[in-house]
């Protein structure tokens, strides 16, 4: 039976046993059904449909694992190459840290089943699929958004953010809100991307019919609509040592410097103890 009690010693269970780790599926323990690991765009593609408040996919890149619990799949992240192309310039640039391209990953999709399993916090399998990305795809950095429009805090606290307690919980670092975009709604109310009349409109104009963007979104009866401003989170997953591992951002100063890492035992369980409520079934990103 799929009980909170059952869940509960699953992850007693993971935290105490030794993790096996694979290169295909990403860790693992109790068995094959069990963990988080790697998976199928067939997998996640129904399940990101189902459960994520954008019912859909993203575009590029996309590298998606799963949390299975008991044979279910509890949860889905998908990371992978944002759409923006200057992002990589502007985390360097703010942060003055050397992000990449090629180092950074945007976590776009995370989403769970309803209803919430308490014993089973989000952070838990975000934790999890960063250790397999800096370990197999050489990632270090990792920037979301949090939407405001689908996660907004119940009760506003005294924070520069309105959303994404869930990063805040998984240590990220808060940069901001981003730039309002505009996006297009259909008449059924269907928000489409801001880039489905232009695509329109350029399909239009190579069959000899030019028109304006305008009369694209005339032709398609949608309505442009402005929304909400994201909050940009940031995680610096830490860099390779001396002995060749990749070190967390605390232990690179132990690395360099000697001592022990930033904080001390009670600082890292308050740490892990900030889990806000806001974990909830689709987390903006």
């Amino acid at each position: 039976m799929d009980t909170l009690e059952n869940h509960s010693v699953y992850l007693d269970n993971l935290s105490a046993g030794a993790k096996e780790h694979d290169t295909h599926t990403g860790y693992s323990n109790g068995g094959p059904s069990d963990g988080v690991r790697q998976i199928p765009l067939d997998v996640a593609k129904p399940f990101i449909e189902r459960w994520h408040y954008s019912r859909g996919i993203p575009t590029g890149k996309n590298v998606f694992f799963g949390w299975y619990l008991l044979g279910t799949l509890y949860a889905v992240a998908d990371y992978g190459i944002g759409v923006n192309g200057n992002l990589a310039r502007y985390l360097a640039r703010v942060t003055e840290k050397p992000v990449t391209r090629s180092n950074l990953f945007e976590l776009k999709r995370l989403c769970r089943i309803d209803p919430q399993n308490t014993a089973c916090p989000l952070t838990k399998v975000l934790s999890r699929c960063h250790k397999f990305l800096k370990r197999e795809h050489g990632i270090r950095f990792i920037v979301s958004f949090s939407d405001p429009e689908h996660n907004q805090f119940l009760i506003q606290k005294d924070v520069p953010y309105n959303s994404g307690g869930l990063y805040k919980a998984a240590n990220f670092e808060y940069l901001g809100k981003t730039n309002a975009e505009w996006h297009v709604m259909d008449e059924q109310g269907d928000r489409r991307h801001r880039k489905f009349a232009y695509r329109f409109m350029q399909r239009q104009c190579a069959k000899g019919n030019p028109i304006t963007i305008a009369e694209a979104r005339t032709t398609l009866g949608l309505t442009r609509v402005q929304t909400e401003p994201k909050d940009r989170w940031f995680l610096d997953l830490g860099r390779y040592g001396r002995d060749g591992s990749m070190l967390s951002p605390d232990r690179e100063q132990v690395d360099r410097f000697g001592g022990s890492p930033r904080g001390d035992a009670a600082d890292r369980m308050g740490s892990s103890l900030r889990v806000e409520a806001g974990d909830r079934a689709a987390v903006a990103t």
